[in-house]
């Protein structure tokens, strides 16, 4: 079934650049520039994702996010934007944007994210929080505990092929979903690519190790948590890994029940960090916010 997709973005290059390219995917393709088009489109589609560009639109992609959730508070929105509008960004994220994707697109994760958000739309009508127009109740832009952790992207790095997916599979029949990288350059290339909420990370690893990754990392993606796992470590990594902003260090073996616990924990801890920063933000803070979501708080 195709993908019903609103762009909004007033970049007319951008904008038809991705009219084709999504086209070409079999998306059914909506556009709307102003006010009165957002609320056409909705009045006669039934729209599971949302593309707002915010490069020239600026706070007034905001307006539009919060039109486009008014209009049907189930459809999932896609934010775009250059690396230096966080606070936009961040706003956005708090306004129910479902993702925020940087300039220059890589169309390839995009369509992956799109595929994502139309997926999570799906799951939460199943359970209920379909639209119902004018009378939708405000539980249908809420998902549960339990549904919010199901969403969480996962990423487990370890050069033990047979270990990291045992466990991937441990993790699955938790209803935690994971993907999986066998060294240092595979993980950069799929965060590069697709940045999760919490990376679970190996330390002695051929090529670019463990620590090195968690440098990089941390200093491109600040938001990602990173838990060390490792079976190698002394005390001296386990301070490095601290210094270089490591969420947790655990130790193998590591019982299951302890590192999902520990997962979690990050995962909560990207959101409450994302919230603070936000705050920083909008007051015109941005190195504050900076740090806040490298650090997990003001230095």
């Amino acid at each position: 079934m195709a993908i019903n997709i609103l762009i909004i973005e007033a970049d007319g290059f951008l904008h038809d650049h991705l009219s084709r390219y999504l086209e070409g995917k079999d998306c059914r393709v909506f556009e709307a520039r102003k006010a009165g088009e957002v609320k056409r489109v909705f009045k006669k589609n039934d729209i599971d994702v949302a593309l707002i560009g915010l490069s020239q639109l600026k706070r007034k992609g905001l307006d539009f996010l919060k039109m486009v959730k008014k209009a049907n508070p189930t459809t999932e929105v896609i934010l775009i934007s250059n690396p230096g509008q966080l606070s936009f960004s961040i706003q956005g994220m708090k306004l129910g944007a479902f993702d925020d994707f940087p300039l220059p697109l890589n169309l390839n994760s995009l369509i992956s994210r799109i595929s994502e958000a139309y997926k999570k739309r799906k799951m939460l009508e199943k359970r209920g929080f379909a639209f119902r127009g004018s009378n939708a109740s405000k539980e249908t832009n809420l998902i549960n505990r339990e549904d919010e952790m199901k969403e969480m992207k996962v990423l487990l790095v370890d050069d033990e092929e047979e270990f990291i997916k045992t466990l991937a599979e441990r993790i699955k029949m938790r209803d935690l979903k994971s993907d999986v990288a066998l060294n240092g350059e595979e993980a950069l290339k799929f965060v590069d690519n697709q940045a999760p909420d919490v990376m679970v990370l190996d330390l002695k690893m051929p090529g670019i190790d463990g620590m090195e990754v968690l440098r990089r990392v941390r200093k491109a993606y600040p938001e990602v948590q990173v838990i060390i796992l490792t079976g190698h470590g002394s005390k001296k990594d386990e301070e490095e890994a601290r210094r270089l902003g490591a969420f947790q260090y655990l130790q193998k073996p590591v019982e299951l029940e302890k590192l999902l616990a520990t997962i979690k924990e990050a995962y909560k801890k990207k959101f409450e960090g994302a919230m603070t920063a936000a705050a920083f933000a909008e007051g015109g803070d941005f190195d504050t916010a900076k740090e806040i979501l490298k650090h997990g708080k003001k230095k």
